[in-house]
């Protein structure tokens, strides 16, 4: 006899029984993501946005 493996049946939506993610599971994604890919994107969080024509000078 075969001993079937317990989980959602296949075809079935697992999104309905799916937990909701840790909180900032998403941004530890995406900066896992950028320092794999080599982007970078990572370095301007937190600085403040100055446009180039709106510095002083």
């Amino acid at each position: 006899m075969v001993r079937m493996l317990e989980g959602p049946a296949p075809g079935r939506d697992t999104a309905e029984t799916a937990e909701e993610p840790a909180d900032g599971a998403e941004f530890e994604t995406f900066a896992h993501l950028d320092r794999l890919l080599g982007l970078d994107l990572i370095r301007g969080i937190g600085r403040a946005y100055v446009p180039s024509g709106a510095r002083g000078g």
